[in-house]
């Protein structure tokens, strides 16, 4: 299979040799969708990781993930050793961050809009076993990969529900309108999903808006090192802790992001409709989420899933 693979792609190749120094390379695009087109047949689900990795990431990274894949070398920085040290630039960055968001400055794309979630979890779980070995608790498919996959699923979900109430009723009703789903369904909305999905699930912020969204210890001390700032080059956690009872727990934190729209309420005092200015005293008297730019992090969204052996059901 890389045999056919490198003699689609070798065309590729030789391009990207010629523009290894630059840090604008295009070539990585051309290797996506070469391999795209290469992995399309649907493998047994057991080897899943190993055949997303052999068709999306062994050009760059090599077969067994030593960065020597003959499209690695030619790359500016070039293609990281995943079985070695980290390197320097990825040091204290999550490898699941890096492998769906890429990385700013090097040809690592994000994979996230290209693999769906079960391959994402699949070839996560694929690069862990070849740096760790088999059978520990991130390995593909194992009990923590599990947990991690329930966590980042109800981060969505909240994140996606609530995101698309607000804005459908700011289209149809004005700001007032959203501002009372706010008000009074994202909690109700942030308590459905941790009963159904099993998973504890929230948002917070060093500027509360409302201090039902107050951080556990672990947000907090995450929110406190970022400090007020814009989010770019901000990444979020993924790692596992025991709880005092002896739990054992996946915990994920993903930046959330001001943008457009959040600055009808969360932007500067000045220039705000008085009726909103009024309904936002009125039901947030404590208010302190306000005064953001677009692009500024507004907090995080966070969840925490309990690890659990495969057949409980994830609860």
């Amino acid at each position: 299979m890389t045999s056919r693979l490198l003699l689609l792609l070798l065309p590729v190749l030789l391009l990207l040799g010629c523009e290894a120094r630059s840090p604008e390379v295009q070539a990585p695009q051309a290797l996506i969708a070469a391999s795209a087109d290469h992995g399309a047949a649907e493998p047994a689900a057991a080897d899943r990781g190993a055949e997303v990795f052999d068709s999306y990431c062994a050009i760059c990274h090599g077969p067994e993930g030593r960065g020597d894949g003959p499209g690695g070398a030619a790359l500016e920085p070039p293609a990281p050793d995943l079985v070695g040290p980290r390197a320097e630039h990825l040091k204290g960055i999550p490898r699941r961050t890096i492998i769906e968001d890429g990385r700013p400055g090097t040809a690592m794309v994000g994979w996230k809009a290209i693999l769906s979630p079960e391959d994402l979890d699949a070839v996560y779980g694929f690069v862990h076993a070849m740096k760790h070995g088999p059978g520990g608790p991130m390995n593909g498919g194992g009990p923590g990969m599990d947990a991690e996959h329930r966590a980042r699923g109800a981060m969505q979900t909240l994140g996606q529900t609530l995101k698309t109430r607000l804005v459908t009723t700011m289209k149809e009703q004005g700001p007032v309108a959203a501002l009372d789903v706010c008000a009074t369904n994202a909690q109700a909305l942030t308590a459905e999903v941790t009963r159904d999905q099993g998973v504890t699930v929230g948002r917070s912020s060093l500027r509360l808006r409302n201090p039902a969204n107050a951080a556990p210890d672990w947000v907090a001390a995450w929110l406190r090192e970022q400090g007020e700032r814009p989010a770019a080059g901000v990444v979020g956690l993924t790692g596992s802790a025991t709880l005092p009872d002896g739990t054992q727990v996946m915990r994920v934190l993903q930046p959330l992001v001001i943008e457009g729209p959040c600055l009808v309420c969360h932007g500067p005092d000045a220039g705000r409709a008085p009726e909103l200015t009024a309904a936002l005293a009125d039901r947030y008297p404590d208010d302190t989420a306000t005064g953001y730019a677009a692009g500024d992090l507004r907090g995080a969204m966070w969840a925490e899933a309990a690890v659990t052996a495969r057949g409980n059901g994830g609860r």
